[in-house]
């Protein structure tokens, strides 16, 4: 089967792999100032200034490092002269491309900062050419002296890290790298004029007590640092002056009256500071059509004739998974804020906040013990199992006829095709939150 590649190979004056993590050494070159490190590498690419998912792999068997640099909103790798260039301060720098569906094949070199001549073409005798001349390899053998946890594109490999600012964040290899995950996102799809909307982010929760710890004067002056021009936003003008007013105190000594607009700050800050996000959407939507997938319950379902109602609106058959096969509640009974998760899972995100039973924010705290091994659980075996037990019962009841035949492919086909897109949204949110 024919890889495709998309990587910056690098080689130093001397080049060696590190022998363990911890040396963060991959090649070495004359002294210290021409160690092609990891932490080198990472610089150089942080210098780009934006959110960026970077791949380093040592080739010790060729004397090489690859680098893979893809865009962290869209997953997909990036071509910059600039960053070669940058790249080839301490060694050889070679841009490879090579998509062979699209028939397309790129050897672009760099020495010292300056770009040499390249090769625009297709995969082909001419492109493993040029990848000898400059690598001293082809193809095949840059791919075999890789790990071999590429899958392609879309699909996060070993030693790839999310450089986010202020913090590099390890992936986990096969986790999809095109969702969007290190920016806030909402869909906005089918609001149907519901108002409320849920989201699920990660963010450091240490963060909280350093923000409740700092006197509201600086807290004021790191907002209007991460929004220039706050003033004209009169929301944020109001957290701004309330946080001024506090001077050289913290939080915990404002009145009562002004703890709405610190709440909003402290909030604003942590959405800010989130590292990984799931896509947003309506809360109705995660709470009856997403989160009760998370807790089914294995069992056959039991379809009545006063159902097929139900099952002839229901929007995709996962749709009528969860309208018929009963879903664990949580711990506690159902939740007021979502039914699929319980009070005792919940926290307010500044407790000492609490008035009387209210709480102003909009951001809680999850705890996500229970949701993470059920999550855990729930793979796609385990799914399509509860959705054709769901498919079976279905049939049976609205024809009285066995689940088997023509009759019932057609009726699984239909189903299948019609209710895609909302297949589709499901399992990304439940791809989204897993991660």
């Amino acid at each position: 089967m024919l890889k495709d590649l998309t990587a910056i190979l690098i080689r130093g004056a001397e080049t060696r792999a590190a022998e363990t993590p911890a040396t963060d050494t991959l090649a070495t070159g004359t002294s210290a100032d021409t160690a092609i490190t990891p932490a080198w590498i990472e610089g150089v690419v942080r210098e780009r200034g934006r959110p960026t998912l970077l791949r380093i792999a040592p080739l010790p068997a060729l004397g090489l490092v690859q680098v893979e640099v893809a865009d962290a909103s869209d997953g997909l790798p990036t071509e910059d002269p600039a960053l070669i260039g940058a790249l080839s301060a301490r060694g050889q720098a070679t841009f490879v491309h090579v998509n062979h569906e699209a028939q397309q094949a790129i050897v672009h070199g760099f020495d010292a900062g300056t770009a040499g001549e390249g090769f625009v073409g297709a995969p082909g005798a001419e492109f493993e050419a040029q990848l000898m001349a400059r690598l001293g390899c082809d193809l095949a053998a840059l791919h075999a002296a890789d790990d071999q946890s590429r899958a392609g594109i879309g699909v996060v490999a070993s030693r790839t890290a999310a450089l986010l600012p202020g913090r590099s964040l390890a992936l986990p290899v096969g986790m999809p790298s095109a969702l969007g995950s290190f920016g806030f996102h909402d869909r906005a799809v089918d609001t149907g004029g519901e108002q409320e909307r849920c989201a699920f982010f990660a963010f450091d929760r240490p963060l909280i007590a350093a923000l409740t710890q700092t006197s509201g004067a600086e807290l004021a002056r790191v907002i209007e640092g991460a929004r220039p021009g706050a003033p004209s936003d009169p929301e944020v003008a109001e957290m701004v002056g309330v946080l001024r007013a506090l001077g050289e105190r913290t939080l915990a000594s404002a009145e009562p009256g002004a703890r709405r607009a610190l709440v909003r700050a402290i909030e604003m800050l942590v959405l800010g500071s989130g590292r990984v996000f799931a896509g947003g959407d309506r809360a109705s939507y995660w709470d009856e059509r997403v989160l009760p997938l998370v807790s089914l319950q294995d069992t056959e379902p039991v379809i009545d004739e006063d159902d097929l109602d139900t099952l002839n609106e229901a929007q995709s058959l996962l749709h009528a998974l969860v309208e018929i096969v009963p879903a664990a509640a949580p711990p506690g009974g159902v939740g007021a804020v979502l039914e699929s998760i319980g009070d005792a899972e919940l926290s307010p995100l500044l407790p000492a906040f609490v008035e009387e039973g209210v709480y102003a924010g909009s951001i809680l705290q999850l705890d996500p013990t229970r949701l993470v091994a059920a999550l855990r659980q729930l793979d796609g075996e385990r799914l399509s199992a509860a959705v054709a037990r769901v498919e079976r019962a279905w049939f049976t009841r609205k024809t009285g006829q066995p689940a088997e035949g023509e009759a019932f492919e057609t009726f699984r086909r239909e189903r299948s095709e019609a209710g895609q897109p909302d297949v589709d949204r499901v399992l990304r949110h439940l791809s989204e939150v897993r991660i």
